[in-house]
């Protein structure tokens, strides 16, 4: 379950920053301000999750789900507005 909602953040941090540089000359220091301050926490809870595994369901976990959550229809829309930007 921690493996599953720490990917999910994850790869919806990548998407996300894969569509906000599209077409961006110089796109290092907005993927640098990007993902860093979106994935740091995510990493961080999911050793926290890690270490305390007697327990499922953890404040950690809740962490990860609730950004999985919060963090998929946020990718979609600007997923939505890269495509409609670049037409």
């Amino acid at each position: 379950i921690g493996l599953t909602a720490g990917a999910t953040a994850l790869s919806s941090i990548a998407a996300l920053a894969a569509v906000l540089t599209t077409g961006i000359e110089k796109a290092g220091a907005v993927l640098s301000l990007v993902i860093l301050p979106l994935s740091i926490p995510v990493m961080i809870f999911g050793a926290g999750y890690c270490r305390e595994v007697s327990v499922l369901w953890q404040p950690n976990l809740a962490f990860m789900l609730g950004f999985s959550v919060l963090m998929l229809p946020i990718m979609c829309l600007a997923g939505a507005y890269s495509i409609r930007a670049s037409n």
